[in-house]
Parts: structure tokens; C-alpha cells; sequence
């Protein structure tokens, strides 16, 4: 069946979207229609126009809606950026009738530099902590458009997509620490992703052309800065730690190439008893800064949203970060279509994750993974409540999604895609009932630190909650306030902005601009991801 045209083929997973079906679909309409036009006036003139009317309509109502958002939206507040953390969890679920306070969002953090649970860590639960501390970390960078960049939230000055994950895969790898950082950009398109990954191999390429243009003399390679969605972050005051990592079984497939102390426990001398992880952290924010030269275990990219905005308007795309092409990229014998700047983000990637994705070599590791979650057309208010632009956005969507499908065909060891989430989980995790709310009251969180000051974060998410109720003024002529609960569960989510009335199950854990979840929906897609990646790659977990 293939009407309405956003209905996907549940019969074809690997493509459940394709141009010779959502064309079926739109003849299903436009067919009935032009025959009853020319019925009625005999005019071939008459059908044919009626017949486009419904495609042009949506075009122009998906073009509007662009243009709408961006006169709204298109200066908002965000999170810091980039944004750089360690997290532990126990792979235990939470004891019933822990003390864990509110949960964690905002600045709930003493100097506003680490969170962690309220009350007395049981001697198992410090136990955990401090194997994590022995263990090497998992290395994970969350990269790609304003998904990645956290857009949506204004509880949290800190995105939550990354931290979220960094978390789930924590517990499920048995307590390991993650190590995150989440980078991105506004309106960034696949190539403003693969721009900044390839920042380090254009800096050496244009080394190795000065180098030949001065007979052979090495010359200093010229610096390539961080995009300006850096202007937010500022880094802390510790110092990096210069020790030898010393590896061992449990290592992952990343090998770090700085000091990490990776097998030393807290040290009694030492009166900032998270000293370790702040060296820790420092010294992975570090690598980031060094061309974002990893190395990296997990790398989760949010691509493909932007690069579908050109169906409706062709000029749009242009103002994107990052569209622009480079002859860097143009001389390597390939197209400039998305899925080859899919291949390309892959190989740059390769370095950076210590291993060769080209080789047909099968990987008998789970790690390194590179994860593509799928966009949520069919989730996201702005397109369930317009028809009929739904109907081209969901096909389109699922159109450039196809690419990512590709590629983990042709990667299948390294690349996995992750379904976008459905309105019915939306629906129950906005009622906070569910299996993915199960796991957040479930999830006992022993450390989370993060590279921000208290001022910072405050100064951050005061903006962020500005524009929301600003702009929910301007839209929605009402005005939005936090509201003021009784926290009586574990876990519980901070003060929420009021509810949007006239809203569809499961449209209340996104943004006021009906597009970018908040921050609910944020901590939702992010169990939904690490759900999907642990149920594709089961060697990763272990915990039953």
C-alpha cells in the first residue's frame, strides 16, 4: 500500500523509502483528482493543474514553514559548545529508595564542574567508581547539526544528547566511564561535518604543498581554527596529565595516544577526590582540540536533516555551515553527493579510531562503531500537524536516509543505522511510562563531570530559557513559566516548562519551535539510540 505517500515499506527495511514509491503514492492522489477536474470541464489545461496543486502546495507550505523558522528561530540560544564530560554508572539499577535527588539537568553541580547522586555511595557502588577509574575509558564524539549541538533545550547547559548516551552505554558496558564530547552546528549540513573531520588531513595536504612548493623544505602547516560554534566554550583551569597509559585487556579498540592514568586509583593525598577525572577529562578535551584527533571508540553522527531542505527551497541549503565544497574534497575522484561525503566522513574517520574501515577484513571486536541514527520525520510536530507537506517530508527524509542504510551494508562491522523512535514511545515516555522511562528511574548515576563553571552554565541556560518563553510569546501569544512540583520519584526530571495545549501525544518532549526536542525529548532519543546500537551489537554489552 502506498498511501499516503509517508507510509514506509515495513516490507523492505533496508529501503523502506524510495523515489518509485513515494511517486506511487502522490499518483494514488493526483490521479482521482485530475480525472474528476477533467470530468467536469474538459479541460486537459483545468486536470493538470489540479492535479499539481497538492504537490506545489506542500512544497510552498514546507518552504513557508523554513523561512518561518528561520525569522523566529534563527538566532537561538544553545548549549555550550563543544561540550566535554565523563560519566560512570552502575550497571546495577537504582536501589528502591535511594537518595538521589533531583536528576541531572541544569547546573546541579558543586562549582559547576561535576554532579553526582545525593547521599552516601554504598561500598559496592564505590567500588564500581573506582574500577572505572583502573579500567581504560570509552572515548565517544556525538557530531553533526544542531541535533548534536543540543538546540531545543533550556534546562540543561550542557547538551543532552551526549551525556544521555555516554550514560546508557556506561551501565551497559558494566560501569565503564565515558568520555564525551558533543560538537555542532546550527544548520549544518553533512559536508560542515565532514569539513570539520577532515580539519587535520587538509592541514597536513596543505603542509605537504608548501613543502614541495619550496623545493622540499618542510614548512609549518597553517592552522585551521574551530568553526565559530566555538565561541561558547571555555575550557577549566586543571592541567593536563603527562603520564604513560598503561594498556591493558581492557583496552578498547581506540588505543589512547595521551596520558590518561588509566590504572591508578584515587590517590588519599589528594584532597579533590575527583582530581583523577578532571585530569582525565582535561586531557580528552585536549584531543579534541588537537584537530579533534581522537582517539575515539564511538562516534555518533547526526547528518542528512539539513542536506533534505534543498527539496524545498534550492538556495536554502547554501546558508548552511559547512555546504560549501572545497577542492580538497572535489580532487578526490568521486561526486559530491551525500552518500560520498558519507564515504569520506567514514575515511577521515578512519585515523581517528585507529583502524582501516576499507579493509574487507572482518572486525571481530565490537569497537570501534560508528552510529547513524535516523531522523524522526514522523515523530516531529511541525510535520504530523501540516498536511500535505507531512507527505513529502517523510518520503524525502527517508529518501536521504537510504544513503546511511548503504553505508552500513558497506561497512557492516564498523557503520550501524538506528531507527528513528515512533510516536507511540514518544507518547508514553511525555506520559513517563515506558520502557525507556523504566530505564531512566532505573539508572543509578555514581559520576558525571563536566567541563563547565557554575557561572557559565547559569549564564547558559538563562539564555536558553529567555528564548523560549520569548519566543512561545511571539508564536503561541502565551506565555510559558516553569512550573514548580513536589519531586516525590527517583530520578525525577527538573521544573519543565507548562505544556503546550492543543499538542498530540508525544509532541511535549520537543521545542517551542516544534522541530528540536527538549530537553525530555533529548534524554528519550538518546536511551532509544544506545537501545537500538546495543540490540544491533550485543557483544558491547555486558550486562545481561
Amino acid at each position: 500500500m502506498v498511501f499516503p505517500p509517508s507510509r514506509p515499506d515495513l516490507s523492505n527495511p533496508q529501503e523502506p523509502y524510495s523515489v518509485s514509491r513515494m511517486l506511487a503514492g502522490w499518483f494514488t492522489i493526483m490521479i482521482p483528482v485530475g480525472l474528476f477536474a477533467y470530468s467536469q470541464t474538459r479541460s486537459l489545461f483545468v486536470s493538470v493543474g489540479s492535479m499539481m496543486a497538492m504537490p506545489c502546495f506542500g512544497i510552498i507550505q514546507g518552504a513557508r514553514g523554513m523561512l518561518r523558522y528561520r525569522h523566529y528561530f534563527g538566532t537561538p540560544s544553545y548549549p555550550r559548545n563543544p561540550a566535554h564530560g565523563v560519566v560512570v554508572v552502575n550497571p546495577e539499577p537504582l536501589k528502591e529508595g535511594a537518595n538521589v535527588g533531583p536528576y541531572v539537568s541544569g547546573c546541579q553541580c558543586e562549582g559547576g564542574s561535576r554532579w553526582r547522586r545525593g547521599g552516601t555511595l554504598q561500598k559496592e557502588e564505590q567500588a564500581v567508581l573506582d574500577k572505572a577509574l583502573r579500567e581504560e575509558p570509552i572515548r565517544m564524539l556525538v557530531i553533526g547539526d544542531s541535533l548534536a549541538l543540543g538546540l531545543g533545550t533550556d534546562r540543561s547547559c550542557m547538551p543532552m544528547m551526549p551525556e544521555t548516551l555516554a550514560k546508557a552505554i556506561s551501565k551497559q558496558m558494566g560501569g565503564r566511564a565515558v568520555l564525551w564530547t558533543g560538537y555542532g552546528a546550527e544548520g549544518a549540513a553533512s559536508s560542515w561535518t565532514l569539513k570539520e573531520l577532515s580539519r587535520k588531513a587538509r592541514k597536513e595536504a596543505k603542509a605537504a604543498e608548501a613543502a614541495k612548493n619550496n623545493g622540499g623544505e618542510a614548512a609549518e602547516p597553517a592552522g585551521v581554527a574551530l568553526s565559530d560554534t566555538s565561541s561558547n566554550y571555555s575550557s577549566d583551569e586543571n592541567t593536563a596529565n603527562n603520564d604513560s597509559t598503561n594498556n591493558d585487556s581492557t583496552t578498547p579498540t581506540s588505543r589512547p595516544t595521551n596520558g590518561t592514568k588509566a590504572n591508578r586509583a584515587p590517590s588519599k593525598k589528594n584532597k579533590d577526590p575527583f582530581g583523577e577525572w578532571k585530569d582525565r577529562l582535561q586531557n580528552f578535551r585536549e584531543t579534541f582540540e588537537n584537530d579533534i584527533a581522537g582517539p575515539y571508540d564511538i562516534v555518533f553522527i547526526f547528518a542528512g536533516g539539513n542536506d533534505a531542505k534543498s527539496a524545498f527551497i534550492p538556495f536554502y541549503v547554501k546558508t548552511a555551515k559547512g555546504e560549501e565544497s572545497t577542492d580538497y574534497h572535489k580532487n578526490d575522484g568521486r561526486d559530491s553527493s551525500l552518500y560520498s561525503d558519507f564515504e569520506r566522513i567514514i575515511e577521515h574517520l578512519g585515523p581517528k579510531m585507529n583502524t582501516d574501515f576499507s579493509s574487507s577484513a572482518p572486525n571481530e571486536k565490537p569497537l570501534p562503531l560508528v552510529v547513524f541514527p535516523l531522523m524522526p520525520s514522523l515523530v516531529v510536530p511541525a510535520f504530523q500537524k501540516h498536511f500535505p507537506v507531512s507527505w513529502l517530508v517523510a518520503p524525502l527524509t527517508g529518501i536521504i536516509e537510504n544513503n546511511k542504510r548503504r553505508l552500513q551494508r558497506k561497512y557492516p562491522s564498523h557503520v550501524v543505522c538506528v531507527d528513528a523512535p515512533t510516536s507511540k514511545k514518544a507518547a508514553q515516555f511525555e506520559k513517563q511510562e515506558g520502557y525507556f522511562w523504566q530505564k531512566r528511574k532505573e539508572e543509578d548515576v555514581l559520576l558525571c563531570l563536566r567541563n563547565v563553571t557554575e557561572e557559565q552554565c547559569k549564564a547558559t541556560t538563562a539564555g536558553m530559557t529567555h528564548h523560549i518563553t520569548t519566543k512561545s510569546k511571539a508564536i503561541k501569544h502565551r506565555e510559558l513559566r516553569h512550573e514548580s512540583k513536589e519531586v516525590t520519584q527517583a530520578n525525577a526530571p527538573m521544573p519543565k516548562l507548562s505544556e503546550l495545549e492543543g499538542h498530540q501525544d508525544g509532541h511535549n518532549i520537543f521545542s517551542i519551535d516544534d522541530i528540536h526536542p527538549n530537553d525530555e525529548g533529548y534524554d528519550f532519543w538518546g536511551r532509544l539510540i544506545a537501545d537500538g546500537v546495543f540490540q544491533q551489537v550485543p557483544a558491547l554489552s555486558t550486562t545481561s
